[in-house]
């Protein structure tokens, strides 16, 4: 999807311009002069380009090198650990009645649970120290931030700094679940 989109922005603002009156043609040429450059895309040597299109090799070798946009899908169909390698963007799925416990918190870490199925999922915490603040209030000690059961509940969680994680409900309502 980014591709198309730097794709498109590239031929909308970089189309050829023309000297002179631009009439067609019968050999399937343009009149007046045109200069396309197969110029490798850089910051500073595109900028402030107005007198020259870039090739579509050009355009073609720039799309290439952009990274593929993709979202990793994790499923929790038992109580368990979340494993800190997929807290990193992933969209998790539970299928059920389970709680999945973050391990130690570590900044960075961010992503998305979402109930597949019309079922009460609790979110818990591995390290005692660690902390869940839900919808902006601080859970105690050892609790655990909990879904309203209906299929599609969605929580997502960011954690800005070591030991705590900001969950904040979606498709539902997340509620303090208690010990």
């Amino acid at each position: 999807m980014k591709k198309y989109l730097v794709l498109l922005i590239l031929l909308i603002f970089a189309t050829p311009c023309f000297s002179g009156d631009y009439t067609q043609n019968h050999g399937g040429g343009a009149t007046g002069s045109a200069s396309v450059s197969d110029t490798v895309y850089d910051a500073s040597s595109w900028d402030n380009v107005t007198d020259a299109a870039p090739s579509k090799n050009a355009v073609r070798d720039k799309i290439e090198t952009l990274p593929t946009l993709s979202l990793a899908v994790t499923s929790h169909g038992a109580t368990e650990s979340f494993t800190a390698a997929t807290l990193y963007g992933n969209l998790h799925l539970v299928t059920g009645n389970y709680v999945v416990s973050f391990p130690t918190l570590v900044a960075g870490m961010h992503g998305r649970i979402r109930a597949t199925t019309a079922a009460v999922y609790s979110l818990d915490l591995v390290t005692g120290t660690d902390l869940i603040i839900l919808n902006g209030v601080a859970l105690a000690a050892g609790f655990k931030a909990t879904s309203d059961g209906s299929i599609n509940n969605e929580m997502i969680f960011n954690c800005y700094e070591a030991g705590k994680i900001v969950v904040n409900s979606a498709n539902g309502i997340a509620i303090d679940g208690g010990a």
